[in-house]
């Protein structure tokens, strides 16, 4: 292999308008052979100092970005005026009282690649830095340092004293994330930084807010979002993702809700002279949401049965009625165990009302007109629970309630305790108002399994 190669760029009658780019060792015996084809060719040759093949990247790293600060050309690049308009960026900010990761390293990469491609059109890119001094990943971080355990720790503590060591903590590892803005050739003007806790940029917020409002573009409404009892305040991903416990147990339950007999007397589903109750029957796993169980969902398309069968698994006495997909038989009751009285299409279960198990809250005002009914929705598989699906707009079902007009009642107020309104079934039936949620999920299986 030879330590210089060539690269011949030729234009020729048979090629088309752009050159042909031919990269060789041998320019020469390229020549010979195109001076013996037919047709006429134009040659241009240039020479490139050889490569070498054991290039120290990191080093080289060094050295662009050694020659980059001596000739200040990210500075010149933010100042550089752009022919075809400005390209604005504001960087999404970090929180600079944690260190940088490795996925910083690899989103910055890719804002980088399209600043530099905007840049290289002719915009005037200006790359504005900033830093995030609110939010949970500094408070916790305090909380840590002081010992708190929530939210009445911190009050215990001295909000105004407790926000000024959190403003104290905000840059404390600004070292670390300009190292790396540096070391990664990300160019970002931070001499300009804006900085989410000066009055600045509050007062933009604000500024923006009221915009809005005066645009009549701000409503008052839910919203299901992750949930931290102890901070008692809404979660981004990523913070739930900090906090997460993967090893947390959620119990299976299968839970009968009584359907309104009259309708399916008149619908011809049960004899009029049979005076048991059939049940809707749902499988859950968060038996604390039960209370604020607000409608039952369905798969219209499917198909449903009125069937006979045992009070419950392995226990002796009087058949009672279910209502199941027809599909999940088997796997609810096991192959022998059950009597088909009815087969009912999805689309005549909708409407069909039920009664609540528990009682829950239900905020002022709420109209329960279209409450604890069944609806249709489009998602309820058949493949797996009963085919019918318990709705609690408030934790997690929020859309189908709305689609369907179903209200939204609660359980769990926001410290993650059992609000006072809710009442377990059954005489003599414990109570669990303040209970910590999943605390709560065994005396509701039990009380739930006493009544029936």
């Amino acid at each position: 292999m030879t330590d210089l190669a060539g690269v011949v760029s030729i234009r020729g009658d048979c090629y088309d308008p752009d050159p042909l780019i031919v990269r060789t060792a041998s320019p020469d015996r390229l020549r010979r052979a195109l001076r013996a084809t037919p047709g006429h060719f134009e040659e241009r040759t240039t020479m490139f100092d050889a490569v070498d093949p054991s290039v120290d990247l990191p080093e080289l790293d060094l050295e662009i970005l050694e020659f980059w600060r001596q000739a200040d050309i990210a500075k010149r690049s933010f100042e550089k005026d752009g022919g075809a308009g400005h390209y604005t960026f504001y960087e999404g900010p970090p929180t600079a009282n944690g260190k940088p990761g490795l996925h910083h390293a690899s989103t910055r990469s890719f804002k980088d690649l399209v600043l530099r491609y905007k840049t290289m059109r002719g915009y005037k890119v200006g790359r504005r830095g900033g830093w995030d001094t609110h939010g949970l990943p500094v408070e916790v971080e305090i909380e840590k340092e002081i010992g708190s355990t929530g939210k009445k720790d911190i009050e215990a503590y001295g909000i105004a004293k407790f926000n000024e060591r959190c403003r104290d903590s905000v840059f404390r590892y600004i070292k670390d994330w300009n190292d790396l803005t540096e070391r990664i050739g990300f160019w970002l003007d931070l001499e300009n930084a804006y900085i989410t806790y000066e009055n600045g940029f509050i007062e933009s917020c604000w500024w923006i807010l009221k915009e809005l409002w005066d645009r009549d573009l701000l409503f008052e409404d839910y919203k299901i979002t992750m949930h931290c009892p102890r901070c008692n305040t809404s979660l981004a991903d990523h913070e739930a993702a900090q906090g997460m416990k993967p090893d947390a147990v959620d119990p299976s339950v299968w839970v009968k809700f009584p359907a309104h007999r009259d309708v399916l007397v008149e619908r011809g589903w049960l004899p009029a002279d049979d005076a048991r109750t059939a049940s809707l029957m749902i499988w859950t796993t968060t038996p604390w949401t039960l209370p604020a169980n607000s409608g039952i969902a369905i798969k219209p398309e499917g198909t449903y049965a009125l069937v006979e069968g045992a009070p419950a698994h392995g226990r002796e006495g009087d058949p009672e009625l279910y209502i199941v997909g027809e599909k999940l038989l088997d796997a609810v009751f096991e192959e022998g165990n059950y009597r088909v009285l009815a087969s009912i299409p999805g689309t005549e279960l909708v409407g069909l009302g039920y009664d609540p198990i528990i009682q829950g809250r239900v905020p002022a005002g709420t109209d329960l007109t279209n409450a604890h009914r069944v609806v249709p929705e489009a998602s309820v598989e058949l493949e797996e629970g009963t085919g019918l699906v318990h709705i609690a707009p408030a934790y997690g079902d929020l859309e189908i309630g709305r689609k369907n007009d179903v209200p939204t009642l609660f359980s769990v107020d926001l410290d993650g305790t059992i609000f006072p309104e809710v009442e377990l079934p059954g005489e003599g039936a414990p109570s669990i108002v303040g209970e910590f949620f999943k605390d709560a999920d065994k005396p509701i299986m039990k009380a739930l399994d006493r009544a029936g």
